[in-house]
Parts: C-alpha cells; sequence; structure tokens
C-alpha cells in the first residue's frame, strides 16, 4: 500500500469525523496509532483500501474485498467537503472496478437499515437487498453483473 503519512492523516480524519463513525461498525475514534497499526496490517491483508482523489482532492475512501460469494465493498464520502454527489462517484468507481478490474460478477455489501439515504442510493444503481439481519439493523444488499 503506497500512502503518504498526510494521506493516511487525512483518511484518519475523515473516518473519525462522527458523520462517518456513525454508520460503521466500529463508531469508536481511533488513535493515530490505531490507525498506523491498521494501514501497516493492510501489506499481508487480502482486503484493499483506496483513497480516491480527483485533482488533488480527497473525495472519500473505498475498500474492497473479494470472497467466494462475490466483492465486498464498502466506501464513505469525505465529510469535509461541500458539494453533493460524492456517493454517486464511489459507487460507479467501485461498479466499474469490479465488474471490468477484477472481472467479478457479484458486488456485496452491508448498510445500517437506519442509513436511509445510502440503502436508496444503492437502489439507485441497482442493488437490491438480499437479507435482512433485524436484530443487527443491517440490510445485506448485491448487485449482480448484467
Amino acid at each position: 500500500m503506497d500512502i503518504r503519512s498526510d494521506e493516511a492523516l487525512t483518511i484518519l480524519q475523515m473516518r473519525n469525523e462522527k458523520s462517518v463513525r456513525k454508520f460503521l461498525y466500529n463508531q469508536e475514534e481511533i488513535t493515530q496509532e490505531e490507525h498506523f497499526r491498521f494501514l501497516q496490517s493492510l501489506k499481508k491483508s487480502a482486503k484493499k483500501y483506496y483513497l480516491i482523489q480527483f485533482l488533488g482532492v480527497n473525495l472519500g475512501s473505498i475498500n474492497f474485498e473479494i470472497k467466494k460469494e462475490g466483492v465486498e465493498f464498502g466506501f464513505y464520502a469525505n465529510p469535509f467537503l461541500e458539494f453533493v454527489g460524492i456517493g454517486r462517484i464511489l459507487e460507479q468507481i467501485s461498479i466499474f472496478y469490479t465488474f471490468f478490474v477484477l472481472h467479478k460478477d457479484r458486488l456485496i455489501l452491508e448498510v445500517f437499515k437506519e442509513n436511509k439515504a445510502v440503502v436508496n442510493l444503492h437502489k439507485k444503481f441497482g442493488f437490491v437487498v438480499v437479507s435482512d439481519c433485524n436484530k443487527k439493523g443491517i440490510f445485506k444488499m448485491e448487485l449482480r453483473r448484467w
């Protein structure tokens, strides 16, 4: 994983922002030390994390993990940007990367049911709910290649 320390700190700031954390499994703030340890662990991991940038602007972070049932992914937009539509951009990148770079036919995600804006975003791109984990308040959604 090639990432500069300033980029790593930017990712940490985005991830620790309350509006992002509230929709993550681990909703606690993580320390800089924990974050850098996590980044080091990615060198030995099958999971891939990307900082998405456009013209020097950090748009957000996307992660992918190839599993036997498909590619599981997640993302969050940079909460410090003041324009809308970043989620759609990250969604399109995720779909393209999975289907045309990884050449996989199924994209999978989990999303908190209460995160209605993101649930609806995924539905606009053709994702469907495949399971409802009522006890956890989570939908599992998928998109299959056409």
